[in-house]
C-alpha cells in the first residue's frame, strides 16, 4: 500500500530523455485492492499514510444482490460530512460502481449503510481503493528549461482556449495494483482518443487496453484548479464503456465513454484535415505530471511537418514539435490557431541505442490518424456526424 509516483526526476535538460524503448504512462497516485464486505451499521475504510496528503479519493463498490431495494449507503468524512450516497438503482445494470472523486482531507472514511426498510439484505464490498495525492513527488520534463517549464493554468487562458479545453481530459487508469494518468480528447460524441501506449502502465503491448484497464479508468473533462485549496473539485467525470479501435504502430486508442454520473455528454473538438506547414504557431492543452489542465503555447511550434513513425521509420506519420510536455501530456491534442485538432501528442525527448538526446517532442498527425479510423464503420459514422 506504498504510494506510486510519476516517472523519475531529471534534474537539467541533459537527463531529460527518456529510453527510445520506454512506452510506460506515468506512474502517480496509489492504488490497491482491499476486499471487504460493508456491514449494515457503520464501518471504518483507511484511505491514506501519514505524512501523504490526499487530494482524493475514490471506490469500487460491488452490488451482489440486485433483488434487494430500499437501502442507503452513505460515505461520510472524517467529520461525518455526507460526501456521497447510493441506493440500489445507482446500480441498475451496472454491479460495480465508481465513486466520484471523494474531496477528503483526513485518513479514513465512515461507511454507514442503512437496511432498515430494504425488502433483503443488501450484499455490498469494496473491491478497490484508489487515493490521489496532493502533488506529484516525482517528475521529468520534456521542455526547454525544466526549471520554468511554459505552461500555464487552462483556467486563466482566454475563453476560447478554455473551451477547446472541454473537450480535453485526464485519463487515471488502475490495473494490476498500478495507477497512472495520460491526456485524452474527445472526437466524436463520447468518443475519445488517446495514445495506445496509454492502455496500461507497463512497457508490455500484452496488456494495453485489457477488459480490466478500461473497467478501471476514469476520465475527468474538467479544467478545475486546484491550486486553490478552499475551492471544490468541479467534477465532469466518465468512465471507458469500451475500446473501440488500438493501433500500435500510430500509438492511438478510440475508447467509447460514459458519464459516471449519467447526465454528462463529451462534446467533441474540431479536427483540421488540412496538412501543417513548418513552422507554425500551435497550443498543446494537456496534464503534465498529472496536474490539473494545462495550456502550453509560448514557443510552441511545428519543428518538421513530417517525421518518422516511432514503429516504422519508412512512414512519416508524425511531426516534430516544441511544445513543453511532461509525462501525463502523452495523448493530449495539438491544435492550430483555430483550435483545430492537427495531431496527437504522443512523446517525449529520447536517446536512442548509442545516441544523444533529440530534445523534441514528437506528435502523431491526424491525417494518418482519420485515415485509420475511417475504415472502422461504427467510428466513421460517429466522426462523420459529429464534424460535419
Amino acid at each position: 500500500m506504498a504510494w506510486l509516483h510519476a516517472l523519475p526526476a531529471r534534474s537539467d535538460q541533459a537527463n531529460a530523455c527518456l529510453n527510445q524503448a520506454t512506452t510506460g504512462a506515468t506512474e502517480f497516485g496509489r492504488f490497491y485492492s482491499d476486499t471487504r464486505d460493508i456491514s449494515t451499521g457503520f464501518s471504518t475504510v483507511q484511505i491514506g499514510d501519514a505524512g501523504a496528503p490526499v487530494r482524493y479519493t475514490r471506490l469500487l463498490i460491488e452490488s451482489k444482490t440486485p433483488q434487494a431495494a430500499g437501502w442507503v449507503l452513505s460515505i461520510r468524512g472524517d467529520n461525518n460530512e455526507l460526501l456521497e450516497s447510493f441506493g440500489q438503482e445507482q446500480f441498475s445494470g451496472h454491479a460495480l460502481r465508481w465513486t466520484r472523486r471523494l474531496d477528503v482531507t483526513g485518513s479514513s472514511l465512515r461507511m454507514e449503510l442503512d437496511a432498515r426498510f430494504s425488502n433483503n439484505i443488501p450484499q455490498l464490498r469494496i473491491l478497490k481503493i484508489v487515493s490521489m495525492p496532493a502533488a506529484a513527488t516525482k517528475t521529468y520534463y520534456s521542455a526547454s528549461d525544466p526549471k520554468a517549464p511554459r505552461w500555464s493554468p487552462i483556467a486563466s487562458a482566454s475563453s476560447g482556449d478554455r473551451k477547446h479545453a472541454e473537450s480535453v481530459g485526464m485519463l487515471i487508469g488502475n490495473s494490476n495494483d498500478k495507477t497512472w494518468c495520460c491526456s485524452g480528447v474527445v472526437i466524436a460524441e463520447n468518443l475519445l482518443l488517446t495514445n495506445w501506449h496509454c492502455g496500461s502502465y507497463t512497457e508490455s503491448s500484452d496488456d494495453k487496453w485489457s477488459p480490466e484497464a478500461c473497467r478501471n479508468m476514469v476520465i475527468n473533462l474538467a479544467w478545475d484548479q486546484y491550486g486553490n485549496q478552499d475551492q471544490k473539485i468541479h467534477d465532469r467525470e466518465f468512465v471507458c464503456d469500451a475500446v473501440l479501435a488500438t493501433d500500435q504502430d500510430l500509438d492511438i486508442a478510440v475508447i467509447k465513454i460514459r458519464s459516471l454520473l449519467g447526465h454528462e455528454t463529451a462534446r467533441p473538438i474540431k479536427i483540421r484535415t488540412k496538412p501543417l506547414d513548418n513552422n507554425e504557431a500551435l497550443s498543446l492543452i494537456h496534464h503534465p505530471a498529472c496536474l490539473p489542465k494545462q495550456l502550453t503555447s509560448t514557443s510552441c511550434q511545428v519543428d518538421s511537418k513530417s517525421y518518422r513513425g516511432w514503429r516504422n521509420a519508412a512512414a512519416k506519420t508524425e511531426i516534430l514539435h516544441s511544445c513543453d510536455t511532461e509525462g501525463g501530456s502523452s495523448g493530449a491534442p495539438i491544435l492550430d490557431e483555430a483550435g483545430n485538432l492537427v495531431a496527437l501528442h504522443h512523446l517525449g525527448y529520447e536517446t536512442p541505442p548509442g545516441g544523444v538526446c533529440d530534445y523534441q517532442n514528437k506528435g502523431v498527425k491526424i491525417g494518418p490518424i482519420l485515415e485509420f479510423l475511417m475504415g472502422k464503420d461504427d467510428i466513421r459514422q460517429l466522426l462523420v456526424g459529429s464534424q460535419h
